[in-house]
């Protein structure tokens, strides 16, 4: 975060905290999910969530912890201007 509040893109420039997204390169998050799943040897339907207030985590503390260096391990990401992210995505800003 810059010194004004904004956030550095990775197309290098300054936005407001709601104009940019995280956005996962080469892999999806789609597909580290099912890598993850397979290496616990679970199914979607097993994970359950617990309502923080502003979001959900996992429930299991644990499980968490290795979601985290999973994801940490197989994602690239990027932050990128809304816009940016959806053409990434093959969609259009509304």
């Amino acid at each position: 975060m810059q010194p004004d509040g904004t956030i550095l893109a990775d197309d290098g420039r300054c936005y407001k905290r709601n104009e940019v997204e995280v956005h996962h390169e080469g892999k999806s998050f789609k597909d580290i999910l099912e890598g993850f799943l397979r290496q616990e040897g679970l199914r979607l339907e097993d994970i359950k969530l617990e309502d923080i207030g502003e979001g959900y985590r996992l429930a299991d503390r644990g499980l968490a912890q290795k979601w985290r260096e999973f994801h940490r391990k197989h994602a690239h990401l990027l932050i990128l201007p809304r816009r940016l992210h959806l053409e990434k995505h093959g969609q259009k800003q509304k």
